[in-house]
């Protein structure tokens, strides 16, 4: 594809400059990434996030490889095989292929799903198969039930749904959060983790489908995991958001909530005396992966969210101690190519060192021969702190058996 024209550049720059929190490093990575996409080819897009608490609405670009078809009058159309939406077809690219669609325009929130959705499948796309991340166009991807597309839901019209992925529907869908005024009702789909976070669930699905009917123990947590790792290794993966996040926590990854803590928007938008869910009166957050628990720590298989504390504790270790001994200077970069490895290790571990239903044993055991050689002594360091015995050859280790 040939470079941009100058008006699209200018608008992209424009936009980027409007942005009430950025920073130097923000837009230096803004322009970096806006190089490398236009060399492959890339379809760009904005999406946004919208914490209600903070009233703050951050607005990023990303590139996503999608398929575009000409229709007969020239023009070309929005069209992709494993993902779908009402008016799909209906979405026009402009003259250099982007979707650059403001934010108030009423097609935005599908175009914002479907930029979140396409990302994460390419992302892990790649990796499932062991392509070069770097190779351009669309990576080919079938869901669990078959090539049929996954449906994508921004505004579902049952005020009972907020966000949920279906297996027997092939959906994924968000609905609206009631709020009173001043400040009203809130898509949940406007929540960049809690998008991703539900794609994370559909994947697993097509990774491990046997884990699906898992209600209790590690297998059950291990789809929270995934969907709560896919959230952060999306908001890392984004150069605007890893700017955007080291700049909240001036650099220190363990004081940032605003990747840590999944659904935090969604809890703290809710209002007083509407928390279904009985969390401690001190938790920010649905989860927090940054935490201390531990094996000895869980009483119970039914303990879910426990559990998945327990593994993406784990996981968000492994990221910061790789974020901290990188020795790459750009800062947000370091963190991008950390959370990247990171996945890298996740998803070997699941398709190459794990069987149909893993244990947080088996997943765990795998990452560390997934490891690279200088991350081996911290992996293992590290599960052991949690409590994950490597020592069992059998890979017996479950909490299944645990009395609820």
């Amino acid at each position: 594809m040939m470079g941009w024209s100058d008006a699209s550049r200018g608008a992209v720059l424009s936009t980027l400059k409007d942005i009430e929190v950025l920073a130097t490093a923000h837009l230096a990575a803004s322009k970096d990434f806006i190089e490398a996409t236009e060399a492959r080819g890339t379809t760009l897009l904005y999406i946004y996030e919208h914490n209600p608490h903070r009233r703050v609405k951050d607005t990023w670009l990303i590139g996503v490889d999608c398929v575009a078809e000409k229709s007969a009058d020239g023009v070309r159309h929005l069209a992709d095989a494993a993902l779908t939406f009402e008016g799909m077809t209906d979405v026009t690219l402009d003259a250099d292929r982007n979707l650059l669609v403001p934010v108030e325009a009423e097609v935005f929130d599908r175009l914002h799903v479907y930029g979140i959705a396409r990302s994460i499948v390419d992302m892990y796309a790649r990796t499932a198969a062991d392509a070069d991340a770097a190779s351009a166009g669309p990576a080919k991807w079938s869901w669990q039930w078959g090539d049929a597309p996954l449906e994508l839901v921004a505004h579902h019209p049952d005020s009972g749904v907020q966000a949920c992925y279906l297996r027997g529907k092939r959906a994924v869908r968000f609905g609206l959060l009631e709020r009173p005024e001043p400040e009203g009702p809130e898509y949940v789909c406007r929540s960049v983790q809690v998008v991703a976070h539900e794609i994370g669930h559909a994947v697993l699905d097509t990774l491990k489908p046997d884990l699906y009917s898992y209600k209790a123990g590690d297998r059950a947590a291990l789809h929270e995991v995934f969907a709560d790792a896919t959230a952060i290794f999306f908001l890392c993966s984004v150069p605007h958001a890893a700017a955007v996040l080291l700049e909240s926590c001036h650099g220190d990854l363990r004081s940032c909530t605003a990747l840590s803590a999944t659904g935090h928007q969604f809890v703290q938008a809710m209002p007083p005396g509407d928390d279904e869910l009985d969390r401690p009166a001190h938790s920010p957050s649905l989860r927090d992966a940054n935490n201390t628990v531990t094996m000895c720590d869980i009483e119970s298989a039914a303990d879910i969210d426990g559990l998945t504390e327990l593994f993406t504790g784990f996981l968000y270790d492994l990221l910061v101690n790789a974020y901290m001994t990188s020795p790459d200077t750009s800062r947000p970069r370091a963190l991008t190519t950390s959370a990247l490895r990171l996945k890298d290790m996740l998803m070997a571990a699941l398709v190459r060192y794990c069987g149909p239903e893993p244990t947080f044993h088996d997943v765990a055991a795998g990452m560390l021969r997934a490891s690279p050689p200088e991350w081996g002594a911290y992996v293992a360091t590290a599960a052991a702190a949690r409590g994950f015995k490597f020592a069992h050859s059998t890979g017996t280790f479950s909490l299944d058996d645990v009395d609820p």
